[in-house]
């Protein structure tokens, strides 16, 4: 798949998500979002675009943080209202890296239940940066969320 060959799936589940009832309520918000998940789309290797389309994630921004959680028919990528404020370049990092989170099936409630916040964080982090986006965590943020889960991994397990 071309990268003009790829514009049209990426449209069409664009579309598909701007006509989800609810899902933003600026234009100038969405329109960004878009673009952003356009670059991150384009940017990542083909069979992984079409991974993702083929999950059919859906987009919600109306709270307070980012995050992926599973919901019929796929998973959901709830965007903080706060994105209105970053710059273009955080916003498209902030999408590459919920992207990899949809990709590695960190929505799915089974493994977010397994596997510690600290990880899951480091490994988005890791395959967004592999497709040329910057990190959104530092070690010291990564420590923190290993400390705070009370799940607690086992000793020999430390964030990267």
């Amino acid at each position: 798949m071309t990268d003009m060959a790829r514009d049209e799936p990426i449209e069409l589940w664009l579309e598909d998500v701007s006509g989800w009832e609810g899902f933003m309520v600026d234009s100038e918000i969405e329109a960004r979002l878009f673009e952003a998940f356009r670059q991150v789309l384009q940017a990542m290797p083909v069979d992984l675009c079409r991974q993702f389309l083929a999950l059919r994630p859906m987009v919600l921004c109306p709270g307070e943080s980012a995050f992926v959680i599973d919901s019929p028919p796929g998973p959901l990528i709830y965007v903080a209202p706060t994105i209105a404020r970053m710059t273009d370049r955080n916003l498209v990092d902030r999408v590459a890296h919920e992207v990899a989170h949809v990709l590695l099936g960190h929505y799915r409630q089974d493994l977010r239940l397994r596997r510690p916040p600290h990880r899951c964080e480091a490994e988005a982090d890791q395959l967004s940066q592999q497709w040329g986006f910057r990190l959104r965590y530092t070690r010291s943020m990564l420590r923190r969320l290993h400390d705070d889960w009370p799940g607690g991994p086992p000793a020999e397990e430390s964030p990267q």
